[in-house]
């Protein structure tokens, strides 16, 4: 069914936006439950999220494909460190990281949707993906920590991963 027939059905436009919201590929999600397509197996605490890869000219502007913007999902080794500052992390070309201080606390693979999800205990920590044989974050807070995630007692903490470094904003 196109648009127009939707239209000449007079169907509410708040009914267009809740199909629309629901549907999109990007948002990664399934409809039913707002839980990662991937990652469909019950997580009680932990970090759940969605791994992009994003090139090109994402430029805002009328030519700007959605599409492109929100990215390719990727499969990808996802680490997690305990929380880790610029200082301890190891880096000839930012944002990849030829090593860290301290040792990875778990690894998940994100799977053909970009999904991934991994138990953690309560704590703060910083997220990072295996891209080109090194590790590679480029989000940062103004304290200076790398990708930094709070996970809290009893709660899931849902993020978006996005390797950009191809990427022309």
């Amino acid at each position: 069914m196109n648009l127009s027939t939707l239209f000449s059905r007079k169907t509410s436009w708040a009914a267009l936006l809740i199909v629309f919201f629901l549907c999109t590929a990007e948002e990664c999600t399934s409809a039913q439950d707002d839980v990662p397509v991937g990652c469909s197996e019950p997580l009680q605490q932990g970090l759940r999220g969605v791994v992009t890869f994003k090139s090109g000219n994402l430029m805002p502007g009328p030519d700007l494909d959605p599409r492109a913007a929100a990215g390719q999902p990727v499969v990808r080794e996802v680490y997690i460190f305990p929380l880790t500052k610029l200082s301890e992390a190891f880096a000839t070309e930012a944002p990849f990281y030829d090593s860290l201080a301290t040792e990875p606390i778990a690894v998940a693979q994100s799977d053909s949707t970009g999904c991934f999800q991994v138990r953690l205990p309560a704590g703060h920590y910083s997220v990072f993906v295996r891209e080109k044989d090194r590790y590679y974050a480029n989000g940062f807070d103004g304290d200076g920590y790398i990708f930094p995630v709070d996970i809290e007692e009893d709660e899931v903490t849902d993020i978006s991963f996005d390797i950009d470094y191809e990427a022309a904003y």
